[in-house]
């Protein structure tokens, strides 16, 4: 996928949007995935808005990476703007 714009003065936005079933659920992310030896389209990282208080428009967002294996959550900003390593 490539996005762009012609104009200076016209930003360029990438918007994913969804109705998530509540607390904990993913309301859109960005999977990158790798086709290495027999393991063919493998998650290895995202980066994921998951809602983090149902009935709101409150969001954290989850950096997930992988070593060697299913990819775990290694970062998270969550809707009060803390961070967790």
């Amino acid at each position: 996928m490539h996005l762009s714009s012609s104009a200076a003065s016209t930003p360029v936005q990438l918007t994913i949007s969804a109705f998530p079933a509540g607390n904990g659920y993913e309301i859109g992310g960005i999977h990158f995935r790798n086709s290495y030896s027999t393991l063919t389209n493998q998650e290895v990282a995202s980066i994921q808005a998951l809602q983090s208080i149902g009935g709101g428009n409150y969001s954290d967002l989850i950096f997930n990476t992988s070593n060697s294996g299913v990819p775990t959550e290694k970062v998270r900003i969550t809707s009060a703007g803390n961070v967790g390593i």
